[in-house]
């Protein structure tokens, strides 16, 4: 880095800085409300004094353990509105797993939308409500008459408000917002790893550890992002979201498995095709009970929750086993500290949200999950990387091996070695070959230039020579091969060859006449050639036969030339002289 681009460097750190020192002292003296903190100024929290018909207490959170309370047994709940109700209010209130109306001293006021298809679950699943509240609503009685779906899971009604829905909802995001953000960027980085693997394995042995980790990413930033409860505030249809939430579990464990497969392999055998295969046939067995109405999605949760805690042990102690097989880690030290954090971090958080869901409380299933699934891809995908990076430098060394094994170092064509190939290659499908012409050609004056001028001059010569070939055909059809210290060959393909080659060596003789009539040049350019094409009058030839004829004729030319041209020892003896005089 030189001095003045490290001012600009400088210049430009200063700048940031002091933005960021402005951002920083505008935001800590601000103290005005946002639009989120005016609306939330009307909202009242309304989720106390709910009582049976019998005046026993409800604890919203836990409607399935209220006394009585049995699956598909209807029971009310009630309280009394305040004795002021400004117009434009709602009743506000999320539920899970019930079903439910609302009536206002005993007439009818809301009743969630029903709709039947045998895809949904049996219950609504988790809902936002809004019901609209009057001003001579004020102190009458609010019953829910609720029916609770299932005997075995949390049944609640939570997020109970009085005040402006609009409100309502905008604080439910701004408490979500962190958990939303995090899903957000699980999903971008899935997006992100798939698409980068795309143009990584055009040139190289198919690898899509980058694509198995980014269907992971994927998979789980779905179910992330419906469980923060912001999809049912967009869409009506709530039983579909449950629906997404119960299935995309089923879609983690083999991409997965095959991630970790081609990352470091596992140490125990047939690992891949069982977890895999258990895998797929949970999703058959899940598919068919809910179809069949034994059980629906919600029910058999617990199956796949079990697999993907089983999957998880197996894949930690698989690889554990497989990394202490090797004797030599294949990756840096802090690579493999990244992998093993990152491998803790997901398997750790993914149980710890698992017992959540069962033993505990809590609102958010995916809480542990986002977190540990963020460490995860920031460990996995810089080792990845890392890895995928290393594979793509072996590939462009390997290509560019590849690049000195068949391209001539001096002139930059193709050499002997690739024209064999072609020539070969030729020969396998002259069939189905209507027409192709060979041009040799040989650079006069090498040998003199070498013994009087000096090799590097002559190497110029060759250069030179070679330049003016391959741009006279360049576009036509034609690809030049250096075969000899002053012998190149053309082969010139295409629908017309001998209409591009009449083309191409006009561009040839032109060249070359424009190079000779520059005075100030080193030398001259004088290149004999040949041709011969291969087509319907000599389908028995082979095409090195065709192209020795082109060889045979470009002899013949050069003997020619050499009998009207100059003599190189008298052409730049006199030359030399005329520029002495």
């Amino acid at each position: 880095m030189n001095g003045r681009s490290r001012l600009y460097h400088i210049m430009y750190a200063f700048m940031a800085l002091t933005i960021c020192i402005l951002i920083i002292s505008v935001a800590a003296k601000s103290n005005m409300y946002s639009p989120t903190d005016e609306l939330s100024e009307e909202m009242i929290v309304f989720d106390g004094n709910w009582t049976l018909e019998n005046g026993t207490a409800v604890d919203l959170e836990y409607l399935n353990k209220t006394e009585g309370v049995k699956a598909g047994r209807q029971f009310s709940i009630y309280s009394n509105l305040p004795d002021r109700l400004p117009e434009g209010l709602s009743l506000c209130f999320r539920t899970k797993n019930i079903f439910y109306k609302v009536y206002i001293d005993g007439k009818l006021r809301y009743e969630p939308e029903v709709e039947e298809n045998s895809s949904y679950n049996k219950s609504f699943g988790s809902r936002h409500n809004y019901v609209p509240l009057y001003s001579e609503d004020a102190g009458k009685t609010v019953q829910i008459k609720i029916i609770t779906v299932y005997d075995n899971a949390k049944t609640r009604i939570t997020d109970v408000y009085i005040g402006p829905s609009g409100g309502v909802a905008l604080s439910f995001i701004e408490q979500e917002l962190f958990a939303i953000l995090n899903s957000v960027l699980l999903l971008f980085i899935g997006i992100i790893l798939i698409l980068a693997d795309i143009p990584l394995n055009f040139k190289r042995e198919k690898n899509h550890e980058l694509m198995y980790l980014g269907f992971t990413s994927l998979s789980i930033a779905v179910w992330c992002l419906v469980e923060t409860g912001v999809f049912q505030l967009f869409l009506g249809d709530s039983r579909l979201i449950q629906t997404i939430s119960c299935t995309v579990l089923m879609l983690i464990v083999i991409p997965m498995t095959l991630y970790f497969d081609k990352a470091f392999g596992f140490g125990f055998k047939h690992v891949k095709g069982m977890l895999c295969t258990f895998s797929f046939f949970e999703f058959l067995i899940c598919f068919a009970m809910h179809f069949l109405k034994i059980m629906d999605f919600h029910e058999t949760l617990m199956i796949t929750h079990v697999l993907c805690v089983f999957s998880a042990v197996v894949i930690i102690l698989s690889v554990i086993k497989k990394k202490s097989q090797k004797e030599k880690s294949d990756s840096k030290a802090i690579f493999h500290f990244f992998r093993v954090f990152g491998l803790l971090a997901i398997s750790v958080s993914a149980m710890l949200d698992i017992a959540r869901f069962y033993l505990s409380d809590s609102h958010d299933s995916a809480m542990c999950v986002r977190v540990g699934l963020i460490l995860f891809m920031i460990c996995f995908g810089m080792s990845s990387l890392e890895k995928t990076i290393n594979a793509v430098k072996l590939g462009a060394r390997s290509e560019m091996i590849s690049e000195l094994a068949y391209k001539d170092g001096l002139t930059g064509v193709g050499n002997r070695t690739l024209f064999k190939e072609k020539i070969a290659e030729l020969e396998e499908n002259k069939n189905n070959t209507n027409e192709v012409v060979f041009v040799m050609f040989d650079v006069n004056d090498l040998k003199y230039i070498n013994d009087k001028m000096g090799h590097q001059t002559g190497d110029q010569l060759i250069v030179k020579g070679a330049e003016i070939i391959k741009s006279s055909f360049e576009g036509l059809g034609g690809s030049c091969y250096r075969i000899g210290g002053d012998e190149f060959i053309v082969i010139v393909t295409g629908d017309a060859p001998v209409a591009q080659y009449n083309e191409a060596m006009k561009r040839f003789e032109s060249a070359i006449a424009e190079h000779n009539a520059n005075p100030d040049k080193k030398f001259r350019i004088s290149i004999a050639y040949g041709s011969a094409a291969y087509n319907e009058s000599n389908r028995d030839e082979t095409m090195s036969d065709v192209w020795h004829k082109a060889d045979a004729l470009m002899y013949k030319n050069k003997k020619e030339m050499k009998e009207r041209m100059i003599e190189a020892n008298a052409y730049y003896t006199g030359k030399l002289y005329a520029s002495n005089r």
